[in-house]
C-alpha cells in the first residue's frame, strides 16, 4: 500500500516591511502533505466516532497549536474548471461538515480561477488581509491548468496545506496564525466516485485535504480521515473529531 510523505518545511524568512508600524513578517513555506489512494478493502467498516480520540497530530509554533483564528470569517473559493460532475457539491458538503465539527467559520465567494502553487500566499499583509482558502482541481507539473504542489506519484489524490504569519505591530505581538489555506485535487483522482459514501471517494479526499488546510497532520490510524491513504471512510473519527476541535472555535480567538 504506497505511503504519503510529509510536506519539508524550509527555513522561514523574515522580511522587514517598511511601514511606519514597523511590520515584521515571519513567512514560512507552505506547509502541504500529500495523499495517495488504497483499495476500498484496506479498512474495517464504518462505525460512529471510530478509533482512538488521541490519533491526531498538530502543528506547533512557539509551543503553541498552529491554526486560523476562529474569530474571523475563512472565505473560500473553488476552481471545479478542471473538475469532474458535482465537485462543486462535494466541496460545499465536505466545508459544512468541518464547520459543524470545527466550529470554524466559512463564507463562499464562489468560483475563481485561481490555481494554487507554491508561492500561494506570498507577499501578503497580514494586517489588511482577510483569511481566504482556495480548493482547486489541477494536473501536476507547471504551466496553464496545473499546480507545481502535486508531484508525479500517479497515485497522488492531491495535497493540502496552509501558510502562516506572526508579525509584530508596535509592541504588539501577533501569534503565528493560519491566513491562507489550499486544497488542490489531482486531475488523475478525477476517477474517484463522488460523494460521501464508502470510499475512496472524493468525499474522503476532501475532507482529508481541508483538515491539512486547518492545520491537522497525518497520522498512523487507519480509521481516521486523516490517515495518509485513503480508505472506505469519508466521515470523521474519534481521533479527526479531537483535533478539529484543538484547532476549532473552542480554542479560542487569536490575539
Amino acid at each position: 500500500m504506497p505511503s504519503s510523505p510529509r510536506g519539508k518545511t524550509t527555513p522561514r524568512a523574515v522580511l522587514l516591511a517598511g511601514s511606519a508600524l514597523g511590520l515584521v513578517l515571519v513567512l514560512p513555506s507552505p506547509v502541504v502533505a500529500r495523499t495517495v489512494t488504497a483499495p476500498a478493502h484496506s479498512a474495517p467498516a464504518t462505525v460512529t466516532a471510530r478509533g482512538s480520540g488521541s490519533s491526531y497530530a498538530l502543528s506547533y509554533s512557539g509551543g503553541r497549536v498552529v491554526r486560523w483564528n476562529p474569530c474571523r470569517v475563512i472565505h473560500y473559493r473553488v476552481n471545479t474548471a478542471r473538475g469532474p460532475k458535482g465537485a462543486l457539491a462535494d466541496v460545499k458538503t465536505a466545508v459544512a461538515r468541518l464547520r459543524s465539527a470545527s466550529g470554524l467559520r466559512f463564507h463562499y465567494d464562489g468560483r475563481t480561477k485561481t490555481i494554487p502553487r507554491t508561492t500561494y500566499g506570498t507577499g501578503l499583509n497580514p494586517v489588511k488581509a482577510s483569511n481566504q482558502l482556495i480548493i482547486a482541481w489541477a494536473a501536476p507539473g507547471k504551466g496553464s491548468g496545473r499546480s507545481n504542489l502535486l508531484s508525479d506519484d500517479r497515485n497522488e489524490v492531491g495535497v493540502g496545506g496552509y501558510r502562516a504569519y506572526s508579525w509584530t505591530s508596535g509592541s504588539t505581538v501577533h501569534r503565528m496564525r493560519i491566513m491562507r489555506g489550499f486544497v488542490v485535487i489531482s486531475t488523475r483522482a478525477n476517477r474517484l466516485k463522488g460523494g460521501f459514501g464508502t470510499g475512496p471517494n472524493r468525499g474522503g479526499a476532501l475532507l482529508h485535504e481541508l483538515g491539512h488546510a486547518v492545520g491537522l497532520g497525518h497520522i498512523n490510524d487507519s480509521r481516521q480521515i486523516m490517515y495518509p491513504t485513503l480508505t472506505r471512510y469519508a466521515s470523521y473519527g474519534a481521533g479527526d473529531r479531537a483535533g478539529l476541535h484543538k484547532v476549532g472555535r473552542s480554542a479560542g480567538c487569536l490575539p
